[in-house]
């Protein structure tokens, strides 16, 4: 138990000393939908990062062409099944 207080207080002071994020810095650099999979080592946080981001899309209640084509690239480069994600994003909407 030591040991979680220890690690939960070394990533609290890390976070502490960051500085701060540039927003505009992060908007123009282009999301990579490859390196994220990478990072997602697990088929399970895969749909889960899939699963967030559909919900995202979903919360104004429209799903743009833009959307459908970002939602198809994570899918692929998630190595899930591109159609049954756009099947999903076209049916249930995430309540209000």
């Amino acid at each position: 138990m030591a040991s979680i207080r220890q690690n939960k207080k070394l990533s609290t002071n890390s976070l502490q000393n960051s500085p701060p994020i540039d927003l505009d810095a992060l908007a123009s650099d282009p999301f990579d939908y490859n390196e994220t999979a990478l990072g997602l080592e697990s088929t399970w946080l895969r749909r889960v990062f899939i699963k967030a981001c559909k919900i995202m899309v979903q919360m104004d209640g429209k799903v743009t062409v833009q959307e459908r084509d970002a939602m198809r690239a994570i899918a692929s480069a998630m190595g899930v099944d591109e159609d049954l994600v756009l099947d999903e994003l076209e049916g249930e909407q995430p309540a209000p």
